[in-house]
């Protein structure tokens, strides 16, 4: 029985690392939390320029949703920075409002595949383990 516990445990611990046990459990332990506005709005530069983490990224597009005032700071930023990268251009939008809503669209389509292969990992791995133990048994 104990060794039947070792190769669970390492089929598990080589899952999780390929999908970055670290990482999981950070998320996992945050999961729960609401971000406030500080946190938000000093995370603003990063979610422009596409520097966040999954775990950053949800939950601000989750904060920014529920908060008119992160929002529009966002929006702020979003605008000034996008306006600037679109000066050259000859083409394109320029309604910055719109751009913001597709992109944060975009972004939560990310989070959300993001979070579908979480769960398909987890389940293959729950899957292995299971095979190993019906072999062993």
């Amino acid at each position: 029985m104990k060794f039947l516990k070792v190769i669970i445990t390492q089929l598990a611990f080589t899952g999780l690392c390929i999908y970055n046990k670290e990482r999981f459990l950070q998320a996992f332990l945050k999961r729960g939390r609401k971000m406030d506005c500080r946190t938000a709005q000093s995370l603003i530069n990063s979610y422009i320029e596409k520097r966040m983490t999954i775990e950053q990224l949800e939950q601000f597009l989750k904060h920014v949703k529920n908060c008119p005032s992160c929002y529009d700071e966002l929006e702020t930023y979003f605008i000034v920075y996008y306006a600037m990268k679109r000066l050259d251009d000859k083409e394109g939008s320029f309604n910055m409002s719109k751009l913001l809503q597709e992109d944060m669209k975009k972004r939560r389509r990310q989070v959300l595949c993001y979070r579908i292969q979480e769960m398909i990992l987890i389940i293959l791995i729950l899957i292995t383990a299971s095979i190993v133990v019906m072999e062993l048994l």
